[in-house]
C-alpha cells in the first residue's frame, strides 16, 4: 500500500486477505535474505570484499558478519524502493 493506491484499498478486501498478505511478506522476505546471503557468500568466497578504510587492501568476513549483512540488506522495504 503505497501512496495513493493506500489510499484506494477496500478496508474489508484487505482484511480478508491479511493471512495471505502475511504469509507471503514472510516468504518474500525469506526469499530477499537467502539471494543477499548467497551474493555476499560468494563475493566473498571471490575475495570481492574491499576494506572501507583502505580501498587498495581486501578483507574477508566471518560467516556472522555475513549474515547480519544480509540480514540488514533484506529487512529494507524492497518494493518501494
Amino acid at each position: 500500500m503505497i501512496f495513493a493506491q493506500g489510499y484506494t484499498f477496500h478496508k474489508n478486501v484487505v482484511k480478508k486477505n491479511v493471512k495471505y498478505i502475511i504469509i507471503f511478506g514472510l516468504i518474500g522476505t525469506f526469499i530477499s535474505f537467502l539471494v543477499s546471503w548467497g551474493f555476499i557468500y560468494l563475493a566473498n568466497s571471490m575475495d570481492l570484499v574491499i576494506d572501507s578504510q583502505d580501498v587498495t587492501n581486501f578483507r574477508s568476513l566471518s560467516d556472522w558478519e555475513i549474515l547480519l549483512l544480509a540480514a540488514c540488506l533484506c529487512s529494507i522495504d524492497t518494493i518501494s524502493s
